[in-house]
């Protein structure tokens, strides 16, 4: 469940964060010859380049969690759907503007692929779901903060395990290894003509458990939110500035 969540997360993200990094460096002949000219500003083009992907951008996002969040029978309620798809949505918009920023100082599209492509593997690998929040070295800590994802992942999963009671059924051993027996007293599936060739219930039989188990449990959404808005923020003036003060290609 949870990793169905993240996977659906890295694949409503990725394709825009690697066509996000490639704007700037195609643009930047004709941004450069008709700014030197006169014909407009760094600020008029900054926000017309914004305003024109963010309808296709939304309807992507919207497109592509009301196909993933019932076909994983994610939790039932239509506002909590509202509330994964808005999130979802909004770590695009993230991922999205730090590949701008990348992309406002790349010389060649190449150049930004590689960065993107860096900070994104960077981004996921701290993410919350390879690595636990606790197991992460106190070195690498300002990785981990630094990973929208991180925040998208624990803001998702608050909202889908919230209230959450995971149902376990027993299986009989002869539906799952082909032999007459019906135990679950073995803790693993390794033997397939041991006493239980089956994996009982794990521990974890509630969604609150399940959030302790990853270190995400006592967190608002609306916490999550808010750094994940602030991260746009920043990453969208960081572009705006690298735009518009730091020269590449030449005026």
């Amino acid at each position: 469940r949870g990793s169905g969540i993240f996977y659906v997360l890295l694949t409503v993200t990725s394709i825009p964060a690697f066509t996000a990094g490639f704007v700037f460096p195609v643009e930047r002949p004709i941004f450069n010859r008709e700014r030197s000219s006169g014909m407009y500003r760094v600020l008029p083009y900054y926000f017309a380049s914004t305003l024109a992907d963010f309808p296709f951008q939304f309807f992507y996002a919207i497109m592509d969690s009301a196909i993933t969040y019932w076909l994983m029978g994610l939790n039932g309620s239509f506002t909590r759907f509202l509330i994964f798809t808005g999130i979802m949505f909004l770590c695009l918009l993230v991922i999205q503007a730090a590949s701008l920023f990348v992309g406002s100082f790349s010389i060649q599209p190449a150049m930004a692929t590689l960065w993107v492509t860096l900070i994104f593997l960077l981004f996921m690998s701290f993410g919350g779901f390879f690595l636990n929040t606790d197991n992460v070295p106190s070195f690498y800590k300002p990785l981990e903060y630094a990973s929208p994802y991180k925040y998208a992942f624990r803001a998702l999963l608050n909202n889908d395990y919230d209230g959450l009671v995971f149902d376990c059924p027993q299986i009989p051993c002869a539906d799952v290894c082909g032999v007459g027996l019906n135990t679950t007293t073995a803790p693993t599936m390794a033997n397939s003509t041991a006493e239980a060739c089956f994996l009982p219930c794990p521990g974890i039989k509630t969604g609150a458990e399940a959030l302790e188990s990853l270190n995400f449990d006592g967190h608002a959404i609306w916490i999550d939110v808010v750094v994940l808005l602030g991260m746009l923020v920043f990453y969208r003036v960081l572009a705006y500035l690298s735009l518009r003060f730091v020269p590449v290609g030449g005026d």
